[in-house]
Formats: C-alpha cells, sequence, structure tokens
C-alpha cells in the first residue's frame, strides 16, 4: 500500500514536468470550463458470478454524469449507469433441465451503479487526452420472474432475491477535444459490485434445486460518449 501511494504522489509531481515536454494545443480545450456533463452508451458482459456470465447476454448500458474541474490534471465526477441483461433462452432451456420446454419468458436482470470517480487526465491541454478514473459507489440489482412453459401451459415460474453493496469502478479511455464546448470519448470501464447475494442462477433452477449461492457481480463494458463543457 505504501509504494501505491507514493507512487501516485510522484505521478502528480511528475505530470507537470511530462506535460511540459509535449506539444500544447488550444488552451481552451480544458479552461476555463469548470462543469462538465457527459451521456454515454455502449456494449457490456457479464462476467462474474459464472451463470450470469454463461446464461445472459450482452447488454447496452447507459450512463450520464457530471463532472467537475478540481485543477487540470484532476476531474471529480458523480454518475449513474444503468443496464438491463435478457437471457440466453437456448442455453438457458439446457440448463432447466426440465424436458420438452417449448418457452421461457421473463428472466432478465436488471443493474443500475451510482457513485464517484476521480478522473485523471496526463496531457489536460492536447486534443487527444488519456485517462484513468477510480472510484466506487452503490449498486442494485434485481431479476425479473422467469416463467418456463411446455405448449403454452406455465410449468414453473422462478424468481431471484433483489441484490444490492458497494460497487469499485475502474476506467482507462481516450477524450477528443472538438471545439470550446464539446468533446468525445471512448472508454472501457470495469465494475464490481460486493455482495454475497448476487443470485442469477436461482432464476434457472429446476424444480428439485436449492437456490444458488450468491457472489460479487462483475460487469466489463466499452462505450462511446459526449461531454458538453460548461
Amino acid at each position: 500500500m505504501k509504494r501505491i501511494v507514493v507512487l501516485g504522489l510522484a505521478a502528480l509531481v511528475l505530470l507537470p514536468a511530462i506535460d511540459s515536454a509535449v506539444a500544447q494545443e488550444d488552451e481552451w480545450l480544458r479552461f476555463p470550463y469548470k462543469m462538465s456533463v457527459s451521456l454515454e452508451g455502449g456494449i457490456g458482459m457479464p462476467l462474474k458470478p459464472s451463470a450470469f456470465n454463461d446464461l445472459w447476454n450482452a447488454s447496452f448500458p447507459v450512463s450520464i454524469a457530471v463532472g467537475y474541474s478540481v485543477m487540470p490534471y484532476v476531474d471529480v465526477k458523480g454518475w449513474l449507469t444503468y443496464a438491463k441483461w435478457s437471457i440466453s433462452e437456448i442455453p438457458a432451456k439446457d440448463a432447466i433441465g426440465i424436458g420438452g420446454v417449448t418457452e421461457i419468458s421473463g428472466g432478465s436482470v436488471s443493474t443500475l451503479f451510482y457513485g464517484a470517480t476521480a478522473k485523471i487526465i496526463p496531457f489536460p491541454n492536447s486534443r487527444m487526452m488519456p485517462y484513468v478514473e477510480v472510484g466506487g459507489g452503490y449498486f442494485q440489482a434485481s431479476g425479473e420472474d422467469l416463467t418456463v412453459s411446455r405448449n403454452e401451459q406455465p410449468l414453473l415460474v422462478n424468481s431471484m432475491e433483489g441484490a444490492s453493496g458497494p460497487v469499485f469502478l475502474g476506467v482507462f479511455g481516450m477524450e477528443y477535444g472538438f471545439n470550446e464546448r464539446w468533446n468525445v470519448f471512448a472508454e472501457f470501464d470495469y465494475y464490481i459490485g460486493f455482495t454475497d447475494s448476487f443470485a442469477p442462477g436461482d432464476l434457472v433452477l429446476n424444480e428439485n434445486e436449492d437456490p444458488t449461492e450468491g457472489g460479487d457481480i462483475q460487469i466489463a463494458t466499452v462505450v462511446l460518449g459526449m461531454i458538453l463543457k460548461i
């Protein structure tokens, strides 16, 4: 931990020197604007628990954030991300283990993440601005009831208990400055929701199985977005 703190402080001290060694562009790319509003959307993949990874499709999360420039190299942001994950019907039918299933319906999982991050921007006055973000907050997840049918006759209706807990967010991204007001960006986001009760596998249990063991939720997303500087 001490090494990490020392390296972090050293990086902050060296950033101005590194920045001065790089050809700078127009000052308006970052300042004097202090506030920003961003909107982003992309594609996300569930990574954990294993049932979530195996039996649910990719999603299209959307996020909104409000940022404030603390110093040239650091922004702080408050953000909210929502995604709805639909179940993969063919593998889910196999996992349910009831012969002759002709239809499954429902079974989607909704996730809501919100919190704050610190955004580190090594070259704040360049048009191309790589950055990293680290932060945390809270998440909530819930599952829609899943109905298993054979020839339009319901055989089984399963539900999942909701889950919530603290969340960690790590981001790597690249921002491009268009003009005084608008920037665009692309980034990779990694969410970890810490909980012992997230169990989407409960939705695909057959009648003879015990509830699945819960665990952390992990999601990776690749997104594109726009930033309005105020």
